[in-house]
């Protein structure tokens, strides 16, 4: 149904959003990480050192614009939103930078979210013992 097809293709969208931070969380550069998005829409390998990350996020601005001042700019999100598997990458670069400079993405640097538990077996960890299962009679 399209409900259904709506509902997979925001969750394709917002999974992408979610690989451009761990992909940022894994060189702690969020510049990088920008133009390596940037560099994906390149349509030379000359010239995807010139792009203007700046240049990708005003575009990202100017489409938020259209999208909600319009009623042709909401019908486009509106068909996007039923066809389109990846947000636009001005779109990711503008989400990526403003993640980058929020307070969760300070903590998961600093390791004080999503810390794993004590692994057993690995040095340096506590390990605990899984719990036993109850004796029967």
């Amino acid at each position: 149904t399209l409900t259904a097809t709506a509902a997979i293709l925001d969750w394709s969208r917002a999974s992408e959003f979610t690989a451009d931070r761990y992909g940022c969380m894994g060189i702690m550069d969020a510049d990088a990480s920008c133009m390596a998005l940037a560099k994906l829409v390149a349509t030379s390998t000359s010239l995807a050192d010139s792009f203007s990350i700046s240049e990708l996020e005003k575009q990202a601005e100017r489409l938020e614009d259209m999208e909600t001042s319009s009623l042709l700019g909401r019908l486009t999100r509106l068909l996007s939103m039923l066809e389109d598997t990846h947000p636009m990458i001005p779109q990711r670069t503008v989400a990526l930078r403003e993640w980058a400079g929020s307070r969760i993405s300070r903590e998961v640097a600093a390791g004080r979210v999503f810390k794993a538990p004590p692994a057993p077996g690995i040095p340096g960890t506590q390990s605990t013992a899984p719990p036993q299962p109850p004796a029967t009679a």
